[in-house]
């Protein structure tokens, strides 16, 4: 009898789309990750309009055209689109009216709700690409990367109507459910795919070095503290070596717990009052080997990594951010929004303040289901430096 070959432990990565845009960004990363011979299993997290739903709306923008048309001489389609469908309508969701766009590729409806994390669409993909390669993938369609913690998947934790009490309960009675050991077990599996990234990614970046260097930095006393008291600290060698010191295992791993929520003010209470319970609850309370000091301590600056917890129609998705925002001064998810595309190509420095960007992994996105082919003319509405006007 044959000994069974065992089966590789794929990671497992969490991005965000904009809303409607789901199809082609899942197409867009199997195509990519495929290409280099590296196995993608892909799902969506949260759920998206029925198809009931799609023709309610459909039925309401069609009246809407209707009576516009009867008031205009000139009958005709739309001169781009040809189609009638196309247009922003008002949508019954969760009991309450919700503003929608709706438009059309390839036959297939696209469907989109305006706001932060509403407006989002929450993939997980599985893959044994290395870190360095799923970093540098253009088709994720905000830039985000995270590492699963664990999900809910279609058991919804939050209700609108809860008190921050019900919530909390609600959601330890789901850790309960899924077990001590299996979550922490998730929780160190996600932390050692955010420490791969440091080593492979983090550490040979140009950008943080140059952040690091800038007068900038200076403004921000813990990269201070985190960093070697050397003379000389401008080397990538140095820079390697201030990450690989972050993650010996003898030293304490700074955290903060932050948290998107869709449609946050149908909520009974705040986002920020939410967080502290997050963090009692998600963070595994281990202690180190003369039970004294703990592994992990937080640190709402000074931070190593974050843990992202996002509520999206009422399910939760937990993460472990893969992106270095707090090491090139960008806002990280802190603030309760979407936090920018820090993967270059990306805009810095005083004309980032007066441009509309566009996300580079939007125009990416756009690139894709363009479906441009060789010797077709291109014209570029971003004149080159990934804004829109």
């Amino acid at each position: 009898m044959q000994d069974e070959v065992p089966v590789k432990q794929l990671d497992a990565y969490l991005t965000m789309t904009p809303s409607g845009l789901e199809t082609f960004t899942m197409k867009a990363i199997s195509d990519a990750l495929s290409k280099g011979s590296y196995i993608c299993q892909m799902r969506l997290v949260n759920c998206q309009p029925s198809d009931a739903e799609i023709e309610t709306i459909k039925e309401r923008l069609l009246k809407q055209q209707e009576k516009k048309r009867a008031r205009k001489k000139n009958n005709k389609d739309h001169p781009i689109c040809g189609q009638p469908t196309v247009g922003t309508s008002m949508m019954q969701r969760k009991g309450k009216e919700r503003e929608v766009n709706i438009g059309f590729h390839e036959g297939k409806s696209i469907v989109s709700f305006p706001g932060n994390l509403e407006g989002k669409c929450i993939i997980q993909f599985n893959t044994d690409a290395p870190p360095s390669v799923v970093a540098s993938l253009r088709p994720m369609g905000s830039g985000q990367l995270l590492a699963i913690i664990t999900s809910s998947d279609s058991k919804q934790i939050f209700k609108n109507d809860d008190s921050l009490e019900d919530a909390i309960a609600s959601l330890s009675s789901h850790l309960d459910d899924t077990g001590s050991n299996e979550y922490n077990e998730q929780f160190y599996r996600a932390l050692d795919l955010w420490g791969r990234h440091v080593q492979q990614v983090w550490s040979k970046s140009i950008d943080i070095k140059r952040h690091l260097q800038s007068p900038v930095s200076k403004k921000r006393p813990f990269l201070e503290s985190r960093w070697d008291d050397e003379e000389d600290n401008d080397s990538m060698h140095d820079l390697r070596k201030h990450f690989k010191n972050i993650l010996d295992s003898d030293k304490q791993l700074k955290y903060r717990v932050s948290c998107l929520r869709a449609h946050t003010k149908d909520y009974k209470y705040k986002r920020d009052d939410l967080i502290p319970s997050l963090a009692d609850i998600l963070i595994p309370s281990s202690k180190s080997d003369d039970g004294k000091a703990k592994r992990f301590v937080v640190d709402l600056r000074s931070f190593d990594f974050e843990v992202v917890g996002l509520v999206h129609d009422n399910r939760l998705v937990v993460g472990i951010s893969l992106n270095h925002y707090q090491y090139v001064g960008a806002r990280s998810y802190c603030s309760g929004k979407m936090p920018p595309d820090i993967t270059p190509p990306y805009i810095a420095g005083d004309i980032s303040k007066t441009v509309i960007r566009l996300r580079p992994a939007i125009a990416n996105l756009l690139y894709y289901f363009s479906n441009i082919q060789v010797g077709d003319i291109v014209i570029d509405p971003c004149a080159g430096v990934g804004t829109s006007k």
